[in-house]
């Protein structure tokens, strides 16, 4: 018997952030693949500028999931981030 899970996605964007991909990508190879609880302490610790600002898009992107009845917040992971030229 197989039992076939459909994958939601949650998205949230920061537009024009006032640094360099470059050093945002630091940041945001930290947090990739993690789970949501364990990358937010990561970017609470970080020293590094981009930190506080991906902490928000995270935490946005975490309350567009609350919004949804069906979703199991223990499981949810960062499978996507990216630090894109503007």
């Amino acid at each position: 018997m197989s039992e076939s899970t459909t994958a939601k996605t949650y998205r949230a964007v920061h537009r024009q952030a006032p640094m360099t991909p470059r050093k945002a990508r630091y940041v945001v190879d930290l947090i990739r693949g993690k789970p949501v609880n364990e990358a937010l302490d990561i970017l609470r610790f970080c020293p590094r500028r981009a930190a506080p600002m991906l902490s928000k898009v995270l935490m946005s992107a975490l309350a567009s999931a609350q919004l949804d009845a069906e979703c199991n917040h223990g499981r949810l992971h960062v499978v996507d981030a990216r630090a894109d030229d503007g």
